[in-house]
This record gives C-alpha cells, sequence and structure tokens, in this order.
C-alpha cells in the first residue's frame, strides 16, 4: 500500500549498479580502478612492472566482500520491513459532524 515503510536501499533489479555506484562514491576505490586500468597495457604498454591483476584483484575481493555485506544488510531490512508493515494498526478518524463550542450544554 501508499502508506508501507521502506529502509531497504536495494532492490534485486537495481542492487549491482546501485551498489557499484556507492562502492565508487569511495576515493581510495576509485584510486585504485584507475592504477589497475593504467596497468592493463592497454593504454600505455610498458608502463608498469606488475602485471595488472596485482591491482584489480584486491579491487574486486574488496568490492565483493563489501557488496556482499550490503546485501546481507538490506536482505534483513527487507525483513524487518515486512514485519513493521504486517503490523495492524489503529485508524483514528475524525468524526463528520462534530460537536460545536459554541453549542454548550445549559
Amino acid at each position: 500500500t501508499a502508506n508501507d515503510i521502506t529502509t531497504s536501499h536495494y532492490t534485486a533489479y537495481n542492487f549491482v549498479p546501485k551498489n557499484l555506484w556507492q562502492q565508487f562514491q569511495r576515493v581510495a576505490n576509485v584510486y585504485f580502478l584507475l592504477i589497475g586500468m593504467l596497468q592493463l597495457d592497454v593504454f600505455f604498454p610498458g608502463l608498469s612492472p606488475t602485471h595488472w591483476s596485482t591491482t584489480i584483484a584486491p579491487l574486486a575481493f574488496v568490492l565483493s566482500i563489501n557488496a556482499a555485506k550490503e546485501a546481507y544488510d538490506d536482505y534483513f531490512r527487507h525483513r524487518s520491513d515486512a514485519a513493521v508493515n504486517a503490523t495492524p494498526c489503529v485508524r483514528i478518524l475524525r468524526p463528520k459532524n462534530p460537536p460545536r463550542d459554541d453549542a454548550a450544554p445549559t
């Protein structure tokens, strides 16, 4: 319904792009991505003395661990949202014709 509580960040459809966007908001992740791109030998052949995997593998490991943690946390947010939204509530309605203050009993 329109009055549901949603504290979760992701859905199954937007998890990968949204999570990668949040991951690359961190300067360290962007730095390691740029260094890994420089080591690809596509842009500047012979620039790097090491293989590109020595930078990309740790970055991929950190990104995947953080993504797994976010997925785990968001799963429990979805469960908590479902529990809260399934809780019955009491609606307090205003009467259609409320008594007027100037019509005080005598």
